[in-house]
């Protein structure tokens, strides 16, 4: 009888463990994106191959090509500007960035409405920045605004964002 009920257990127990193990599973699929990743990591493409970067919940960054050798077409790991990027427009040579300052507790929401504005020149490398909306304005009132596109927002991942 003693071998029946030990029997009786260790059966539960594996019962228990692959339902465990299948909810675990069901759960980490439904975090998936529509790229197939869990973190909903994301890059953007910008001209002259710099992209903003949704590395993770607290980190939207604009990045460039790594300027070392590499075997992988997809490695962008030099980070341009490290600020949170909440919002950015671009034409086919400037890159205009609003950014917020991420808090150092991580339950603390990000401020997108308290932003500072950065320019990047993606034919010259030039950033300007930290900047004031108005420090801005002055910094495109010579680059046909019309040319760039309107603001787009990070958050949600913007239209036409891709993964890797």
């Amino acid at each position: 009888m003693r071998k029946i009920m030990l029997g009786v257990h260790i059966f539960l127990i594996i019962v228990w463990l692959l339902i465990i193990g299948f909810v675990i599973v069901l759960w980490s699929e439904t975090q998936k994106d529509d790229f197939g990743n869990i973190g909903g990591d994301w890059h953007y493409d910008l001209p002259n191959q710099y992209k903003i970067s949704h590395v993770n919940s607290r980190s939207i960054v604009l990045t460039s090509k790594d300027p070392l050798p590499t075997n992988d077409p997809n490695k962008f790991s030099q980070i341009v500007c490290e600020q949170y990027v909440v919002r950015f427009c671009y034409s086919d040579r400037y890159v205009g960035l609003q950014c917020a300052d991420v808090p150092e507790k991580y339950k603390e929401k990000i401020d997108r409405s308290n932003t500072d504005y950065y320019l990047l020149d993606t034919n010259t490398a030039e950033f300007k920045g930290p900047l004031t909306q108005e420090g801005y304005e002055l910094e495109t009132a010579d680059i046909s605004l019309e040319d760039f596109t309107p603001w787009i927002e990070t958050e949600p991942k913007p239209e036409g964002a891709h993964w890797p």
